[in-house]
């Protein structure tokens, strides 16, 4: 009965303990912060090896063709 009740504890409670939104995309802004960039960094650093997105800003391509771009500006 203890593991079954701390099972339950432990799923109800998980994502306490998962990312907070502290900072991932909660602005316009287009230079990335703290956060944005270690995300960035450890998801692309094989690809990327010596390159940081620590301070640099950012622009997403989207449509079809790739012909539409959004800019993520501050106010």
């Amino acid at each position: 009965m203890k593991t079954i009740l701390l099972i339950i504890l432990s799923i109800l409670t998980a994502d306490l303990f998962g990312q907070t939104p502290g900072g991932l995309g909660l602005d316009n802004n287009a230079v990335l912060n703290t956060q944005e960039s270690v995300y960035l960094n450890s998801l692309l650093k094989e690809q990327l090896k010596t390159f940081d997105f620590t301070n640099k800003k950012v622009a997403f391509v989207t449509g079809n063709t790739g012909n539409r771009l959004l800019y993520p500006f501050a106010g």
